[in-house]
């Protein structure tokens, strides 16, 4: 989140300006994630996302104060008791919103054909409203409907052996209606300061109100985002199928590795296991969060995974041990393996072979010895661009 600037001495008017921009809610609520819910018993996928609606901010026409401890005063009041006054309407309790959940699911098929798999999972896509969200050779990310996902996933189920099957659900309703809030106060500071700009002959102020009517403006525009994208998220569920051809030759590959955790780790499936102790780091608001505390699992809208947990460092080793390894032992299976190095954390970066290919970052750092394990998946270098910065920043946060 971007932070305001240094605090600006300046008079009576602007004062009154910015105090009423720092009037904005706290840190993001927890997210009631319900992470790992079998399918026979989740709850109903009908929910529908909540679009942002545009506050009705009455602003009076009031006199200057004539002194600046009066103008402080009626700041106070300014836009968050206007805010107050459209959550509680008539004075009435503010009424509980409608829970607003996001279903993912990962299933991996055993297909006689992959092209003919593929080929029936599009007809059947196309035929529910739904869209590819991105694809693959062998896998491919589909986007419907919140309403259809039940039967829409049983469809995909029937093209072929189901080899696993996992699926998540997240309650973001308390992410929604916070950052709803936080752009309705925003929104109505920015309005009071064009009130105080209007007033004030003095250019130095004007120049002040305007900095700060710019922060805002950016600030109003990155909620907006991320409210878009959360309401992307619950309007439209992510079913993610992996096609595995009955004979399959990469497997011979992975047999030969002799750590099995690296041997099974994918991009898209979860393979490792909760921590010993809680990891404590700030998702992005953005990211749909399934599981938070032990073991961390998050999604974009645009497709961005995120996994940290942990397990038994055996054979023991430290960072530097496991990143080779990676290195040694999955670099063949891709067309690209670098190594990187984010915080406390060491690991590998890998670029799949496909013509439009995406990026695997696998990370390790021991601590109290324990190993612990973050992944992140990028479908695309185009989308590794635009959250690059988010996810560094994020992971460096967990050992700090």
């Amino acid at each position: 989140m971007k932070r305001p600037g240094p605090t600006v001495r300046i008079g009576r008017a602007l004062a009154l300006g910015i105090a009423t921009t720092f009037l904005v809610v706290g840190c993001m609520a927890g997210t009631q994630g319900e992470a790992m819910a079998e399918y026979d018993a989740a709850p109903s996928r009908t929910a529908g996302a909540i679009a942002p609606a545009e506050p009705a901010v009455s602003m009076e026409e009031q006199a200057m104060p004539e002194n600046e401890d009066a103008l402080m005063d009626r700041s106070e009041e300014g836009a968050a008791s206007s805010v107050e006054a459209q959550a509680q309407p008539g004075g009435q309790p503010e009424q509980r919103p409608e829970r607003m959940r996001v279903f993912s699911a990962t299933l991996e098929l055993s297909v006689a054909s992959v092209e003919r798999a593929r080929e029936a999972v599009l007809m059947l896509l196309e035929s529910v409203g739904g869209y590819v969200e991105s694809s693959q050779e062998d896998y491919l990310v589909l986007r419907v409907p919140a309403e259809r996902f039940d039967s829409t996933l049983q469809e995909v189920e029937s093209l072929g052996q189901v080899l696993s099957r996992f699926i998540e659900t997240a309650d973001v309703t308390d992410q929604f209606v916070d950052m709803q809030r936080r752009l309705e106060i925003a929104r109505a500071s920015r309005e009071r300061l064009y009130e105080l700009l209007e007033r004030t002959d003095d250019s130095d102020e004007q120049v002040a109100i305007l900095r700060e009517i710019r922060r805002l403006t950016e600030e109003i525009e990155q909620i907006s985002s991320r409210l878009e994208s959360l309401g992307s998220l619950v309007a439209y569920s992510r079913i993610t199928v992996q096609l595995r051809p009955r004979l399959a030759g990469e497997d011979v590959l992975l047999d030969r590795i002799p750590f099995p955790w690296i041997a099974a780790l994918d991009p898209l499936t979860a393979t490792i296991g909760r921590a010993r102790r809680s990891i404590d780091a700030e998702l992005p608001a953005d990211f749909a969060r399934f599981s938070e505390g032990r073991l961390i699992r998050a999604e974009s809208a645009d497709g961005v995974r995120i996994r940290l947990g942990g397990r038994e460092n055996a054979p023991e080793g430290d960072d530097e041990f496991w990143r080779e390894a990676l290195l040694f032992h999955r670099g063949p299976l891709y067309a690209e393996a670098t190594e990187l190095e984010i915080g406390d954390f060491h690991g590998v970066s890998f670029l799949s072979r496909d013509v439009e290919p995406y990026v695997y970052w696998v990370l390790v750092h021991v601590r109290d010895g324990e190993l612990l394990v973050a992944e992140f998946f990028f479908p695309s270098r185009e989308v590794l661009a635009e959250h690059r910065d988010d996810c560094v920043g994020w992971l460096q946060e967990v050992t700090e």
